[in-house]
């Protein structure tokens, strides 16, 4: 009877142990964090469903599994083990570390740059729409484009990783056409492409002089025989007094405006949400007494008008504007929640400077009329030096615009990410 009870016992105690070290373990997986640095610019990061929170701290720390969002700025991941990704500007991406055998990236868009320490037994893995990269202790770069072909290239300027081309089979993500990317080469792979084919090709200066990849050669020197965090730090001290640092920066931002204006899909959300979000005249009509205000809204911020919604924005007026909306809810049936979101959207463009006078005429070649009963000829539109852009004979200016001391005070303005 005794030996029976304490084999029973044994038996307990072996299962509990068990129990317990899954449990810690588990527990430790989803409690383990990485270090988010924001050097500069607006940083945004969520976790699972949430919606995007801006980084307003020099640093945060944030769970595996949470998604980073660089807008305009650009930022620093320090992870378990120490290996440290340099986010671009214009990028988002997931980061997922279990502390000990794995990490994996999933980059949705963007330019990043991968230091990745060596360690036996542990796999690196970044997942971009087209392409798999997998290293054991590298360097190396990921740039995703942003157009609709998310082509991906992939580049090594230390040791060899391995990548592989993603593709769908029977509505199941697979890996096909392994290949090894040595040291300073790039592989260039696109949906368009073969699925048996990896363009790879050497490092040539066409590709040194890149913005981005100058300044990564600059921060390589930097983070050389430091800790990670003490090297992130350095790079923001230098970013305010190292005048090379800064023309390399001030170079990088303008390739990052340039891309985005140049996507064509700026333009084609500007115009799809403008249709979709903002209220017609007959809208404005149907409002009754609330016409003015709301004639007025629209008037600003539809780039087709000639408005320069930019110096709107800017100005301050934006945040007036929000408010009136939000004390019209309740007396109209328009979709206020969904203008709300397209001028904050507006804002995120103004701020990464990718609307200007220019960028404005080209809207209004495109599109023509701000709604079918509301004709704006693109003739009719006038450039002034050093003033903004106006619209002649529309009876849409006539309309007065809401004084401000009658604008109700509400809730400060909500920047929606989509």
């Amino acid at each position: 009877m005794i030996k029976n009870f304490f084999i029973i016992l044994s038996i307990v105690l072996i299962v509990g142990g068990i129990c317990w070290i899954f449990y810690t373990k588990k527990s430790h997986q989803n409690t383990l964090v990485f270090t988010l640095y924001k050097e500069s610019g607006n940083v945004f990061a969520k976790t699972g469903s949430e919606e995007y929170a801006a980084i307003s701290s020099e640093s945060v720390s944030l769970p595996s599994g949470s998604t980073v969002k660089t807008e305009d700025g650009v930022a620093h991941a320090i992870l378990s083990d120490n290996s440290t990704i340099s986010i671009d500007s214009g990028t988002e991406l997931t980061i997922s570390d279990n502390g000990k055998t794995e990490t994996k990236i999933m980059q949705y868009v963007g330019k990043t740059w991968h230091r990745v320490e060596k360690l036996l037994g542990r796999t690196y893995e970044v997942e971009t729409p087209t392409t798999v990269a997998v290293v054991r202790g590298t360097k190396f770069g990921v740039d995703v484009s942003d157009d609709v072909l998310k082509s991906s290239e992939v580049y090594v300027t230390q040791n060899s990783v391995s990548i592989s081309r993603i593709a769908i089979d029977q509505g199941k993500k697979v890996r096909r056409f392994t290949k090894t990317l040595e040291t300073n080469h790039i592989a260039s792979i696109s949906k368009n492409q073969s699925e048996s084919d990896i363009s790879v090709s050497p490092l040539d200066q066409q590709f040194k002089e890149r913005p981005w990849i100058k300044r990564v050669e600059k921060l390589e020197k930097i983070f050389e025989n430091k800790k990670p965090k003490e090297a992130v730090k350095e790079v923001i001290r230098e970013l305010k007094t190292d005048p090379e640092l800064q023309r390399i920066e001030e170079n990088r931002k303008q390739d990052f405006i340039q891309r985005v204006k140049s996507n064509p899909e700026v333009f084609n959300n500007i115009q799809k949400n403008l249709e979709t979000r903002m209220p017609t005249r007959q809208d404005f009509r149907e409002s009754g007494k609330n016409d003015d205000a709301l004639s007025a809204i629209k008037r600003r911020y539809d780039p087709r008008t000639g408005s320069d919604v930019c110096k709107t924005i800017q100005d301050g007026t934006l945040e007036k504007d929000v408010n009136t909306l939000n004390s019209l809810k309740g007396t109209l049936g328009l979709p206020l929640p969904e203008i709300i979101s397209y001028l904050n959207e507006l804002k995120n463009l103004c701020s990464k400077g990718a609307l200007n006078q220019e960028d404005i005429k080209l809207l209004m070649d495109k599109t023509r009329s701000i709604a079918p009963d509301v004709n704006i000829n693109p003739e009719n539109v006038k450039i002034v030096p050093d003033s903004i852009p106006t619209i002649t004979n529309n009876p849409i200016d006539q309309i007065p615009l809401t004084p401000t001391n009658q604008i109700p005070s509400i809730q400060p303005l909500k920047i929606i990410q989509q």
